[in-house]
């Protein structure tokens, strides 16, 4: 882990939150009792609400597009293929 001054920051906010209880806004973090049967639930806790760049946009169709040709490279083109064909 890298101690930058961000990190360091967002720890000790962190730590404040959960052991003080400090408000904080549900972009940062969310409170919550979860039981064991609710573990699947994770994920709706989790959201990102930041609208992604024109540069994040064109480096995930890069690394699909570097993806996919590893694949037809390596003999896996039939991954591509529509199979209700």
């Amino acid at each position: 882990m890298v101690e930058t001054t961000r990190a360091i920051s967002q720890k000790t906010l962190l730590l404040d939150c959960w052991l003080h209880d400090k408000p904080i806004e549900t972009k940062f973090m969310v409170k919550t009792t979860i039981e064991p049967e609710d573990e699947w639930l994770h994920s709706f806790y989790y959201f990102n609400d930041e609208i992604p760049k024109e540069e994040d946009f064109e480096k995930t169709i890069s690394d699909y597009l570097t993806f996919e040709f590893n694949m037809i490279m390596q003999g896996r083109e039939y991954l591509f293929h529509n199979q209700e064909q």
